[in-house]
């Protein structure tokens, strides 16, 4: 049949292209039928929907499915291809268009009678069930709008040209089509009915249910997210995939003893959705010290897939048959306000999600990936914990003064800099304008005074000025702004970053410039102390290379970067020897990572013929680079996957990512592990940036608990072949004016 004669063709501004008719296979595997957006380019040659590139990688998907694209039926929402945009990229059709070519679908629907639909995409998934966010929704099962009058259910999927552009979601479609053989087969997720909630239960009704046997599920609902100021006002538990507890907390609770004796009681197994905020807020809103944490749904992702979303209604969609039940940001921001029903039936259905996740999860981590969490992301998050909640004592009259003298020297940079090129320092459209470049950032300004351009003084003129409303803004009101009781207090965030390495927010102390570092002092009588790893990066990768010579080097103490800067000096111009160093850093890590002579070149503007003789002394002084640097290429070009020694995961987009993340995630899990040993030696850990440790000791303690500390820092590491990774250590008593430890003066 012709459907295109039901199209409302003529209101729509598609009309007169060539129309791409629906797939009809001709031994159908059984009635389903899948949805996309548009024909693209391919399709208009071949007449065909999903003949493209993104018709390649749905194909790809469906087969690691165990099903045939030529045996399913196949359509889109509409039958004309939109136009492109400037980059050639085609838009998504508009609702118009949409609605236009409607009556064309539903007569295909009504034909075919599908046992289930595909939606791949959100303008898909939208037009079938009027249901919103394909990511959060993906996975799912939605009824057919009542539009169509034909009852059936849709697979919410992710569109192939998406997936095809972010590959670290392959596994996750592959999954999500696997569900429509389960769904032929007339296997159905639980339905709302068969989940046994409790809602305020009684003492005796909860101990009931917590002492039942098994793992337990439990989380916290809190009047905000300030693991020191807020309050824990509910909590919920779940021991089975379809049960769960929640409890809204009142004045003086009875149940409070029961739930303490409970989440403290270490022969309990206990798993969480982000334990790092849950167990911090219920020591310091209730006292309670949780122990048996046995597995964390969100670290467990952050190991598997690091570059994936770890919310946990994220989790749900990919792990889960239950239903978005997540209200809005908005909403949630008053959820303290909720009637009592509303939020314990949200707060079941958080704990019994992140049961489910757990058990999901289980059936696909390795072993290896179990054990890094077991035995390292666990333990970490209570010396995170501790850290957060002690936090670094802040030098509050150097603040000020430091701001006092700051903000009128600001101003008159910026009236100096407005009078005299009659910009706003600030503004990036003022600037691109008047120098005539593309970008106003750091990195395009530094191109030019690097190159020592006519306009290099002006252009560093907006660096200082820039960077002294930043330190004044930033590191300086935003510190004071985050003070409590002249205490700052960071949170760390154990899967912040792709490679595993910890990162830190309210404040950032990775970027904290160093003469800020004089504001983190020492409380009176002790001294801040630091062990900071000495190349541990390069120690690293020597042995993930594996490169001998560079590993014996590290181990007689060379200075790898000096010793080359030597070796390149006669290839480095004249305006670049000054930070000659710096340049073979660069080179060094550069060609780690994958760098190319031609970008090396163009980052410090010199001949490519010179930064490919730096890269050359390079790899002749350090052979192991070479086949580190094919072995990483062959991983991206062929799984796209790469692994660490210590167990981690990670599906990666680009070259860089195939280079960098075995070397800096490895080093990160050397400093993690050597953190988790000093708390559990009774450090009195502060903070961390990088592979940096500080702790406080009293100042009659010094050599004492450096020196346990050293051997903490130098002990063999299994993962890493039993290797010792040496480092340094400062003290005083604050956290910039430091002296070498072991030195005698």
């Amino acid at each position: 049949m012709d459907y295109q004669c039901l199209c409302n063709c003529q209101e729509c501004a598609l009309a007169g292209n060539k129309v791409v008719q629906p797939y009809v296979p001709l031994d159908p595997v059984a009635k389903v039928l899948l949805v996309g957006q548009a024909p693209g380019k391919t399709e208009l040659v071949t007449g065909i929907p999903f003949t493209g590139p993104a018709g390649k990688m749905l194909y790809a998907c469906l087969m690691g499915a165990g099903l045939d694209k030529r045996r399913l039926y196949i359509t889109n929402l509409v039958s004309c291809k939109p136009p492109e945009d400037k980059k050639g990229n085609d838009l998504p059709p508009t609702p118009r268009e949409i609605m236009n070519c409607n009556p064309r679908l539903r007569q295909e629907i009504l034909d075919i009678k599908p046992t289930l639909i595909v939606a791949l995409g959100g303008p898909a998934l939208y037009e079938l069930t009027g249901q919103d966010g394909i990511q959060s929704a993906r996975g799912g099962l939605y009824p057919l709008r009542d539009k169509y009058q034909y009852p059936c259910m849709v697979l919410a999927v992710l569109h192939p040209s998406y997936v095809m552009r972010q590959r670290q979601w392959v596994e996750t479609t592959i999954k999500d089509l696997s569900e429509v053989n389960r769904i032929i087969m007339g296997g159905l997720p639980p339905k709302e009915q068969d989940y046994e909630f409790l809602v305020d239960p009684g003492c005796r009704e909860l101990e009931e249910y917590l002492s039942r046997p098994g793992i337990l599920a439990f989380d916290t609902e809190t009047t905000g997210l300030n693991t020191r100021l807020d309050k824990v006002i509910g909590m919920s538990f779940s021991n089975s995939y379809t049960s769960a507890a929640a409890i809204l907390l009142v004045p003086d609770d009875p149940r409070i003893p029961l739930v303490k004796r409970v989440l403290e009681d270490p022969e309990i197994h206990k798993v969480t959705q982000n334990g790092t905020y849950d167990c911090a807020i219920l020591d310091s809103s209730m006292g309670i010290k949780v122990k048996g944490m046995r597995y964390d749904t969100r670290l467990a992702e952050q190991l598997m897939n690091s570059d994936m979303p770890t919310s946990l209604d994220h989790l749900r969609a990919v792990y889960t048959k239950i239903k978005p039940y997540k209200p809005s940001k908005k909403d949630m921001a008053t959820i303290s306000h909720w009637g009592k029903e509303r939020m314990l039936q949200y707060a079941n259905w958080d704990a019994v999600c992140t049961y489910q996740v757990m058990v999901e999860q289980k059936k696909v981590i390795t072993q290896g990936q179990l054990n890094l969490l077991e035995t390292l992301l666990i333990p970490l998050v209570p010396a995170l914990n501790d850290m957060s909640k002690k936090g670094v004592l802040v030098d509050i009259n150097h603040l000020a003064g430091m701001y006092a003298v700051n903000i009128p020297k600001l101003k008159t940079l910026e009236s100096d800099i407005q009078e005299r090129l009659g910009v706003n320092p600030h503004s990036p459209k003022q600037i691109k304008t008047l120098f005539q470049i593309d970008s106003s950032d750091r990195k395009t300004l530094e191109y030019y005074i690097e190159r020592g351009d006519s306009r290099a003084e002006s252009m560093q003129l907006i660096l200082e000025c820039r960077d002294l409303k930043k330190e004044s803004s930033t590191y300086l009101k935003g510190l004071y702004d985050r003070l409590e009781e002249n205490y700052v207090h960071t949170d760390y965030l154990p899967d912040g970053t792709g490679t595993g390495r910890l990162s830190s927010r309210n404040p950032n102390l990775q970027n904290v410039p160093k003469h800020l570092r004089r504001l983190y002092i020492a409380e009176p009588g002790c001294y801040l102390v630091s062990g900071d790893y000495r190349q541990l990066e390069l120690w690293a990768g020597a042995i993930l290379a594996p490169c001998d010579i560079l590993y014996q080097d590290l181990k007689d103490g060379v200075d790898i970067h000096s010793m080359l800067a030597t070796e390149m000096e006669a290839y480095i111009p004249e305006r670049l020897k000054h930070a000659s160093r710096r340049l073979a850093k660069n080179v060094v890590f550069g060609t780690f990572y994958g760098r190319s002579a031609r970008s090396i070149a163009i980052e410090y503007g010199c001949k490519v013929q010179d930064a490919e003789e730096w890269q050359r002394i390079c790899f002749s002084r350090y052979p192991g680079l070479v086949k580190y640097v094919k072995d990483r290429y062959n991983d991206y070009n062929t799984s796209k996957i790469v692994t660490t020694p210590w167990g981690r995961h990670r599906v990666v987009s680009s070259p860089t990512q195939a280079f960098n993340t075995p070397v800096q995630s490895s080093a990160s899990d050397v400093t993690m592990s050597t953190l988790v040993e000093m708390f559990v030696q009774g450090f009195d850990l502060r903070l961390t940036v990088h592979d940096e440790i500080v702790f406080q000791c009293p100042k009659e303690e010094l050599d004492k608990q450096t020196s346990l500390a050293k051997s903490i820092f130098e002990r063999p590491i299994p993962q890493m072949q039993d290797n010792c990774f040496p480092a340094e250590f400062k003290y005083g008593e604050n956290w910039y004016e430091m002296n070498v430890w072991g030195v005698i003066k």
